[in-house]
């Protein structure tokens, strides 16, 4: 695990460093360094398999292949021993740093396809003067780049980028103009002109000619598969079990995060087994302090306590406040370099865990996979209010099975059809943050005008479902998510809130085996009549009581709702003043100071507009940390 930048030309030795340095924090136990006249690429290591011969750059036989990467690759060992028994000499003890460098030499670009892991990838061929960027097929690990038409300049975080002289810092209105909708910078693009996030499963090759994008992996949902569905049990627990077993391996102490969840629970409870001594798990505790507060953690830390005792584990529960958040927003905006308005949780959760282990697994994918958000929870329901109402039945005469979870509210289903029709990307762009017509509210026109005038959001959802090839409908909502909210989202902030403090996260979710294959299977499989994650549940009896496995899911995030009304009421409305705001081009002062005007006349009754509210606070923090 490490923090990689570089760029190609002449060297510069003070320049690489500076670039290295800024991302200490991913890499703090070792450096290294390359410079041959054509390319410079620099490592920032967090030591964690072969802690003394492990280091990079890595090399071939001759010096003529090297890479820098950031990641593990979890089968290392059996292909480590494949290629030593095909003539491949190897420097180190057990680095799977230097099987990538072999790998190559043995398969060319295919040796990607051998890969189990979670990598960014920067490798030199000196000999065909090509340098390889590759992200892995989820987008666990990430990898920035800017190219000026005759020069590459790369890293794991923009901030090692904005700090090159070739470029010059622009910001991007496209991709902020898909934050205030997703609450994330949709990639390719970033919050920055000119400079890319590598697209999952994506392979970018560089050399004098320019460059090139490829991919060599794409989300499928077809063929769709025709186990039946005890079988899937079976499989999926399976393949979660190796998942797990294999991420164990490391030659420094592992812990797992613990939020109580049925996530977390399952891989806590599968990785129990494979320790000898204490295994640390941590939990964090939410606190809203104020009388009438909505949201409470208390049952997730409650269970997670329970979990931890069934399988004697080293617990540990950390609190987070209203206070911890004010106090920290600006240094996880900063960790994150791009606007971002999701859960800072880990951020907090992985400054505690860092003081014990340098790796954790977490639960991370397994929403994305097996399907729990309410866009997921509406798939069959809206498919089957739909055709009701094409035949001419009425809401309060269906059947209530076809409904289910919804079927006490059909009034919001009702009002979802008006909104939708019968599109499904319709009803994943009335779910977003803001929609074209929200966004032109507080959105400058001066700025934004032409992405508002042609209604950017809608079309850029258009794209995305033309694209799909899930045959049912909560297969293409799934496969919406994991192509963009989990690796823009998800995994972008579980990455960088986590290296921040030198913790590297592992994500048994999101083996590419166990994806493909629950990939491949019905979606009736993952929600049964209403009840999300229904095959990860059956997969999970018996290694959690039956009563935390079906319970209601809290999620993995701070009160921010409760909060906005009391403890952060004041840091709310100083952060948007008409003053602050009116600093920047983006965002009319008026309509921003109406939005909390209305929104605290009647917290409870406009608690809808909360999320859009935290969504500006953290672009005007975005704004004077970056602009």
């Amino acid at each position: 695990m490490c923090g990689i930048c570089g760029f190609s030309g002449h060297p510069d030795d003070e320049l690489l460093h500076k670039m290295g340095n800024a991302i200490k924090h991913r890499g703090p136990d070792d450096e290294g360094y390359y410079s041959d006249g054509r390319m410079n690429l620099c490592s920032r290591r967090l030591s964690i398999v072969d802690l003394k011969f492990g280091g990079q750059p890595v090399y071939n036989e001759d010096s003529s292949v090297l890479a820098v990467w950031n990641g593990e690759i979890y089968n290392h060992r059996e292909l480590t021993a494949d290629l030593k028994k095909r003539g491949h000499d190897f420097y180190s003890d057990h680095s799977d740093s230097e099987l990538i460098v072999h790998l190559y030499e043995e398969y060319g670009t295919d040796f990607v396809q051998k890969l189990n892991g979670m990598f960014a990838i920067a490798l030199w061929d000196r000999k065909r003067e090509r340098l390889l960027l590759i992200r892995d097929r989820m987008g666990i690990k990430p990898l920035f780049y800017y190219y000026s038409g005759t020069q590459i300049v790369f890293a794991s975080e923009i901030k090692s980028i904005l700090l090159h002289p070739a470029y010059e810092k622009e910001i991007n209105p496209a991709g902020i103009y898909s934050y205030f909708s997703f609450q994330e910078v949709c990639s390719p693009v970033t919050a920055f002109a000119g400079i890319y996030a590598l697209r999952p499963g994506t392979m970018l090759s560089f050399s004098t000619s320019g460059i090139e994008l490829s991919s060599y992996f794409k989300l499928s949902f077809q063929p769709v598969c025709t186990d039946s569905f005890e079988t899937a049990v079976e499989k999926t627990r399976f393949l979660l079990e190796d998942a797990v077993k294999i991420r164990m391996h490391a030659d420094v102490e592992i812990g797992s995060f613990l939020s109580g969840g049925l996530d977390s629970g399952i891989v806590t409870a599968l990785a129990s087994s494979h320790t000898s001594g204490s295994f640390n798990t941590y939990c964090l505790k939410h606190e809203a302090r104020h009388p009438g507060t909505l949201y409470h953690k208390d049952e997730d830390v409650l269970c997670a306590s329970r979990i931890a005792e069934q399988y004697h584990t080293a617990h540990t529960c950390i609190p987070m406040t209203a206070e911890d958040m004010i106090s920290g927003i600006d240094t996880v905006i900063r960790a994150f370099d791009q606007p971002f308005a999701a859960s800072a949780s880990t951020w907090f959760l992985s400054r505690r865990a860092s003081q014990d282990v340098k790796v954790v697994l977490s639960g991370d994918g397994a929403d994305e996979l097996f399907g729990s958000y309410t866009l997921q929870q509406l798939a069959f329901p809206m498919q089957h209010f739909s055709r009701m109402k094409k035949q001419g039945i009425s809401a309060e005469n269906m059947d209530a099975a076809l409904l289910a979870p919804f079927c006490d509210n059909r009034e919001f289903l009702e009002n979802l059809y008006s909104f939708c029709d019968d599109s499904e990307m319709l009803l994943s762009y009335r779910m977003l943050n803001m929609t074209d017509t929200d966004k032109a509210l507080f959105l400058s026109e001066d700025v934004f005008g032409d992405f508002l005038n042609k209604k950017r959001t809608l079309v850029q959802l258009r794209e995305i479902f033309s694209g799909l090839s899930g045959t049912d409908a909560l297969n293409r909502s799934l496969e919406y998510y994991q192509a963009t909210f989990l690796p823009d989202q998800v995994l972008s902030y579980t990455d960088a809130l986590s290296m921040a403090h030198g913790l590297e996260i592992r994500s048994p979710f999101l083996d590419y085996r166990l994806v493909n294959y629950v990939n491949s299977l019905p979606g009736s499989y993952k929600i049964h009549n209403g009840e999300t994650k229904y095959l990860l549940k059956k997969a999970a009896k018996g290694f959690l009581p039956d009563e935390l496995i079906c319970r209601k899911k809290e999620g993995f995030i701070p009160p921010i709702h409760d909060w906005l009304r009391f403890e952060l009421k004041e840091y709310i409305t100083d952060t948007l003043s008409p003053a602050a705001v009116s600093r920047y081009p983006f965002l009319k002062a008026d309509n921003v100071s109406f939005l909390l005007h209305k929104y605290y006349s009647a917290p409870l009754e406009n608690d809808y507009l909360a999320d859009i509210i935290w969504n500006l606070v953290c672009f005007e923090r975005w704004c004077e940390l970056y602009i």
